[in-house]
């Protein structure tokens, strides 16, 4: 017999016994019912508790009740009902878990049986299908999104906690004496495409950065032709280190609403290694994700 109490835990007898086909239809019927149920109260209620051991019970009881009553139909047409309860262990995984890759080979490696890798497939792709049609998340991703865990977005910004400054960052980036006058420095912003330069004096130190609101300042204040980069440029500025992840040094760009940022030695912050740009964090961002390099 059949003890329906085996929906509180996990009965590994009442799916061998589904895979064997000796548990009546309507005892299949009644025992997937009840587990759909005290899997749902537990979980819904915040109780403890896994998805894969249910998904195989639910899929086993599934799979079986669909082979009996099919074969009840087609007697001489279609496999013993333990067949289905096989596929059907897979299929439900596939779909609660979004894994059909994971879930073919698993049932293939419990039957070692070729002829059933057909059946197996279309049933789990039907299953991710439907499933996919219903809700783009997984019953483990669900869990995360109602706790205020978006798991996709964490996915999307990966490639941020991966690549270092030092991937990313432009080196030998132009620079500029603090000694040079101002009226040099608009002539060279004109000519590039730069909004501003680190400043380094002549033994090579990182003095701070200029740029080009810092001129604009400058000038809304009177006479420039005085005054040098000294006067005007920044000279505490937030700064990167190489070994850094851009994720990190994303949340600087915010708070400091620059357009780039200087990339020091972390043992020698005087020394500039180069300058890291919002159009090289997009350029990084987009070589980790695509493997081809920005445009």
């Amino acid at each position: 017999g059949v003890g329906y109490g085996n929906v509180y835990w996990i009965s590994h007898v009442s799916v061998n016994q589904a895979l064997l086909g000796e548990i009546a239809l309507q005892s299949l019927i009644i025992l997937l019912i009840l587990k759909v149920v005290a899997t749902s109260l537990t979980l819904g209620s915040g109780g403890s508790g896994g998805i894969f051991a249910p998904s195989l019970f639910m899929g086993a009881m599934l799979g079986g009740a669909f082979g009996g009553i099919a074969r009840q139909l087609f007697p001489s047409l279609i496999a013993p009902s333990g067949a289905y309860a096989i596929v059907g262990m897979a299929a439900v995984f596939a779909g609660a878990a979004d894994a059909p890759i994971t879930s073919i080979i698993m049932l293939f490696e419990m039957t070692r049986d070729y002829k059933i890798i057909l059946p197996l497939m279309i049933a789990v792709v039907i299953s991710v299908i439907v499933t996919r049609s219903l809700s783009r998340e997984t019953i483990y991703t669900l869990k995360l999104m109602r706790r205020g865990i978006d798991i996709r977005r964490l996915e999307q910004t990966r490639p941020m906690r991966e690549v270092t400054v030092a991937e990313a960052m432009t080196r030998n980036f132009p620079t500029v004496l603090p000694t040079m006058p101002i009226g040099e420095l608009v002539t060279k912003l004109r000519k590039t495409e730069h909004h501003g330069f680190p400043v380094v004096d002549k033994d090579g130190n990182f003095c701070g950065v200029v740029t080009l609101s810092d001129v604009e300042a400058a000038m809304s204040k009177g006479n420039l032709e005085d005054l040098t980069v000294s006067d005007i440029a920044s000279k505490s500025v937030i700064v990167a280190y190489p070994d850094q992840y851009i994720h990190d040094v994303l949340v600087r760009f915010g708070s400091r609403d620059v357009g780039r940022i200087p990339v020091v030695d972390r043992s020698n912050p005087k020394r500039l290694i180069g300058v890291l740009r919002r159009h090289d964090i997009i350029h990084a961002y987009t070589k980790a994700v695509t493997g081809k390099p920005g445009a």
